[in-house]
């Protein structure tokens, strides 16, 4: 079997591998109908992404887990902003995807929006609530979850 390191799609070929591969590529390419946008507008809607981000990090932790938002942008700022890390494009329904996991993809979205804080979130009192990416890897350890399986052992339920 084959896989691919971003999506964790498997194939049965290594043909079908480099097919794949073949078709992100194609993803990346930017279409001639999308406007170049100017480097300070890209890097506002950078601002504005963080933003919004940053303002879906509760402090309490009954709003804690998994959490998806949606922000809107023309086609041309996320492609400005994400392209070379396209994985999926629909051209019916003109939606993209971007697969992002671990510490590696936590570093990789610091670099796109030119910020090493655009996950995490500073409260009163040393309080802190961040992002952490999905783990898809088998190899790569959840650290949440590793800290919740320890916790739960120490305090047993009655």
């Amino acid at each position: 079997m084959f896989r691919c390191l971003i999506c964790c799609k498997e194939f049965k070929t290594k043909r079908g591998l480099e097919k794949h591969n073949t078709i992100v590529k194609k993803y990346n390419k930017p279409r001639s109908d999308l406007d170049l946008l100017p480097h300070t507008t890209t890097n506002k809607y950078k601002q504005i992404l963080i933003y919004w981000i940053q303002k879906h990090l509760s402090k309490y932790y009954k709003k804690s887990g998994k959490q998806t938002f949606s922000l809107a942008c023309t086609e041309s700022q996320f492609f400005t902003i994400f392209a070379g890390y396209i994985h999926y494009y629909s051209s019916r329904t003109r939606i993209y995807r971007c697969i992002f996991q671990g510490s590696d993809g936590y570093q990789t979205i610091s670099k796109l929006l030119n910020n090493n804080s655009w996950g995490q979130k500073n409260y009163e009192h040393q309080q802190q609530t961040f992002v952490l990416l999905g783990y898809n890897n088998e190899q790569e350890e959840n650290p949440l979850l590793r800290a919740l399986q320890k916790k739960n052992k120490k305090t047993p339920k009655v």
